[in-house]
């Protein structure tokens, strides 16, 4: 070490896996979402979770209540408060 110059070694690194795109469309994400005109509820879909399929999920934003509908999809209140229209795959 130099004076007053603080030194570190650094271990060689990990490698990892190249990622292509490929790999990218196996990947799940979030489509489209929406809120109820009162925002009590909410909707989102994940796109290719599971693999292939996509999963609709529904949520309270006063509570804790959740509810997954997989193969939902397409999504719209149809009312200020409750009642939500979706299409199965």
């Amino acid at each position: 070490m130099k004076k007053g110059i603080p030194t570190w070694k650094v271990k060689s690194q990990i490698s990892k896996p190249v990622i292509d795109t490929a790999d990218i469309a196996k990947w799940a994400f979030i489509g489209i979402g929406g809120m109820n005109r009162t925002g009590e509820y909410a909707f989102y879909d994940i796109r290719n979770e599971p693999a292939g399929d996509g999963t609709l999920v529904i949520k309270s934003l006063k509570s804790n209540w959740e509810y997954r509908i997989i193969g939902g999809r397409d999504p719209k209140f149809l009312d200020e408060r409750r009642t939500l229209d979706f299409y199965p795959t």
